[in-house]
């Protein structure tokens, strides 16, 4: 069986009822995501809340016919969670072994792209040029579940995937060991090779197609660019935008081997 025939009969899994998720949580087993019906209130909410928060899972409040969805059984005590697909790598661990190992750290970071088939789009990208790593961030971001997987035709597999509970703190990590931070912005420069020294590492952040990087982020990248066209469009797909920076930051590191 090949690769893309294997990904497409992947499906999501969950863990459904109060107990069986509870314990999933306390024993570190790997959730995507939770979901609890936002009718319930008392003890079980908040012990449910903090072990989320302890374990960086997002918990999602929805009406009860969501969980009805979800669980597609009665028996779900208004609570139902997502089995992840693959382990999550720390983001530090991830740039150490690049220097480890002589490389220049190449991260694909994310913001606001919620749709799961643009997720997958880009970490397909992201594995094609090389990157080391995608960074997505817990709340706010598309689930990595079967549909993303089977968008990435796999790649979501292959490719470390980092999970972050903060992307202002995961900026500021990866300048802190010396990458340099550049972000896909409608205003900004049009020369990637003069903007950046690839010598230094490189942090792409990428957001999402309608909203873009937030102001809070645009204050701490180092340098923001742009993609010239024939500016008959407002802008280009996100996963579009993304092969194209993400090709001109490789054609530079390979150039500088």
């Amino acid at each position: 069986m090949d690769q893309h025939s294997s990904t497409q009969n992947i499906k999501d899994q969950f863990v459904i009822g109060r107990n069986p998720i509870l314990d999933a949580l306390k024993e570190k087993q790997n959730i995507e995501k939770v979901w609890i019906d936002k009718a319930i209130r008392g003890p079980f909410e908040k012990e449910l809340r903090y072990l989320c928060r302890e374990a960086e899972v997002q918990l999602q409040v929805v009406p009860k016919e969501k969980i009805d969805f979800i669980s597609r059984i009665k028996g779900h005590q208004g609570v139902v969670a997502q089995i992840s697909h693959i382990d999550y790598f720390d983001l530090d661990d991830v740039v150490q072994w690049c220097y480890e190992q002589g490389k220049t750290p190449f991260i694909l970071m994310t913001e606001g792209i919620e749709d799961v088939r643009n997720i997958g789009a880009l970490a397909r990208t992201a594995l094609w040029f090389g990157a080391h790593a995608i960074v997505v961030p817990f709340k706010g971001g598309a689930r990595i579940n079967a549909g993303a997987i089977k968008s990435s035709a796999g790649a979501l597999l292959k490719l470390r995937v980092c999970k972050v509970s903060s992307l202002p703190k995961a900026i500021e990590q990866l300048k802190g060991q010396g990458l340099q931070i550049i972000a896909a912005d409608m205003h900004g420069t049009n020369d990637l090779a003069k903007s950046i020294d690839i010598n230094q590492g490189v942090g792409l952040i990428m957001g999402s197609e309608g909203k873009g990087i937030s102001s809070n982020t645009r204050k701490l990248v180092d340098h923001t660019v742009s993609i010239p066209g024939a500016e008959q469009m407002e802008s280009l797909n996100v996963s579009v935008a993304t092969g194209i920076l993400m090709h001109d930051i490789y054609k530079l590191i390979k150039e500088n081997i």
